[in-house]
């Protein structure tokens, strides 16, 4: 999966990502806000003189080193407990003091921490007591003589939690955690989600991307709903058109499009082209042969203005026999009598064996597929039964629905619009009868 392909996961999931993202955040948030927190104070002593002889402060650095383990010591925490009155015990007590020695400056610095900043004060600086207490039994030397160089004071910002860190990484976590989720169902899912792995895997090129309505009124044909074709703005059925030309010099006499799914605008794309066709001064017969009863075209040619686009006339099929392969090459021939072309809507083989029939008697195939209801289970057996039928797949057509909101009283308009213009310039048209 290349870049592209991982940013159309990202873009299908975003929601899912921030959702972890922001539950893991807040999640940390309320834990760490309700717990106890922590404060440090911290007392530094100094170990001999502030200047002597080498070997004076040289005594005076090794001596700081035993005074620093000597302040976790359990004799010096027991008259700690005893002088602030604790009835902690030294083990207790030793989990919360820490000492550390310098070996350059001889300084012991001690760090107590507490449940409030007071507490943890006085408990440093009731263990440097004790430490000096215990130190001054008996005769020591100037190196082994400590003063307190700083006294620990109460520090009012607490030391744990931190709630900013503990939120920052919980929100990783928890978007690791996401990206992990999602890649795994992604995997696992037969659904295919890649552009790029959908022309891999059917080993067919990409001749378009286009935009189709994201609902289609039922109460008009779908060439009607999709007649945005035509419009010299839509580049993409522009850019399809020239590319069906261009593989065989010519517009195929009779193109069949199928969409892998029921759920693939196969309608729409198919009306659309026609349009497009048209309105390179062509006469396209548009044939829908998904419906289950009988068979529904239109004839769709230039208007006589050209800021009209296409006109459609309904065709009227007697007597065809669409059930055999006979019978639609008939009915395909009689068409190209006054067509240029033919464009052949039909559903996926799956859905309707007809559409194998149609694929043995067109020139050329088109799928058409929203990537979102492509699997490969469904691609793999599509493109066998096709390629079984003798069908020659040009290429594929990504569709995808448009997000106007507004689509619906522009297709409207655009009905009213063909509707007119079809019954004005109807008597220069007659449909062809079988």
């Amino acid at each position: 999966m290349g870049v592209k392909g991982y940013m159309a996961v990202a873009t299908r999931w975003w929601w899912t990502l921030v959702a972890a993202t922001l539950v893991a955040a807040v999640a940390a948030y309320l834990v760490a806000s309700q717990t106890t927190p922590t404060y440090a104070a911290e007392v530094k002593l100094l170990v001999g003189p502030i200047s002597a002889d080498a070997d004076t402060l040289r005594a005076a650095t090794q001596i700081a080193n035993t005074y620093a383990e000597l302040a976790t010591s359990t004799p010096v925490l027991q008259r700690a407990a005893d002088s602030s009155n604790s009835s902690d015990a030294p083990t207790d007590l030793r989990e919360r003091v820490h000492a550390t020695a310098s070996e350059v400056t001889r300084i012991v610095t001690i760090r107590a921490e507490a449940n409030d900043p007071e507490l943890a004060a006085r408990l440093a600086n009731d263990v440097a007591a004790a430490v000096d207490e215990v130190v001054s039994v008996g005769n020591i030397g100037p190196e082994g003589r400590i003063r307190v160089v700083d006294a620990a004071v109460p520090v009012a910002d607490p030391v744990a939690p931190r709630v900013a860190f503990i939120v920052a990484l919980a929100a990783m976590a928890g978007f690791i955690g996401a990206v992990v989720l999602v890649m795994l169902v992604e995997h696992l899912s037969d659904a295919i989600t890649d552009p790029g792995e959908l022309e891999r895997l059917s080993g067919l090129p990409m001749l378009a991307k286009v935009i189709v309505p994201r609902h289609r009124s039922q109460a008009q044909p779908p060439f009607v709903v999709a007649a945005l074709g035509p419009s010299p703005g839509n580049t993409s059925y522009h850019l399809l058109t020239t590319r069906l030309v261009a593989r065989d010099e010519r517009f195929p006499r009779a193109l069949l499009v199928t969409g892998l799914t029921r759920d693939d605008p196969s309608a729409e794309v198919s009306a659309t082209l026609a349009a497009t066709a048209a309105a390179y001064s062509a006469r396209v017969a548009w044939i829908d042969v998904s419906g289950s009863e009988q068979l529904q075209g239109w004839l769709v040619r230039p208007a006589s203005q050209p800021a009209m686009g296409a006109v459609a006339t309904p065709l009227v099929f007697e007597d065809a026999s669409a059930t055999d392969l006979q019978g639609v090459r008939e009915i395909l021939r009689r068409l190209l009598e006054q067509a240029d072309s033919i464009i052949v809507n039909a559903p996926a083989s799956a859905d309707s064996p007809a559409a194998l029939t149609w694929a043995s008697a067109c020139e050329r195939h088109l799928f058409v597929v929203e990537v979102r209801h492509a699997t490969r289970l469904g691609l793999r057996h599509e493109i066998e039964s096709l390629q079984s039928a003798g069908a020659q797949t040009a290429g594929l057509v990504l569709a995808q629905r448009s997000r106007s909101a507004g689509s619906g009283s522009v297709e409207r308009a655009l009905a009213k619009k063909v509707d007119t213009v079809g019954s004005r310039e109807a008597s220069d048209a007659a449909p062809p009868r079988r």
